[in-house]
């Protein structure tokens, strides 16, 4: 299965995953890709939300499953500045 992170509708990131994290869920992650200020390698905690606003998304059409979390309440661990 493949897991990506959105923020604001934009994927931050994306990768292999055993099991998806429930709403509410604290997460860290090396954001890959600019959104918001957060820098690509920046090393990022953030909160899998659940507000209706977007959706998770499993997507079953393929030989691997693709899962879309939005994510919020994004803190820089360690910048890649």
């Amino acid at each position: 299965m493949k897991l990506r992170f959105a923020l604001s509708g934009s994927i931050i990131f994306e990768g292999p995953a055993d099991c998806v994290p429930p709403p509410g869920s604290t997460v860290s992650f090396v954001v890959q890709s600019y959104k918001k200020g957060f820098q690509f390698g920046d090393h990022v905690s953030a909160t899998v939300t659940d507000d209706g606003t977007v959706p998770a998304d499993y997507d079953f059409s393929e030989d691997e499953v693709l899962v879309t979390l939005a994510v919020n309440d994004l803190v820089v661990l360690n910048s890649s500045k």
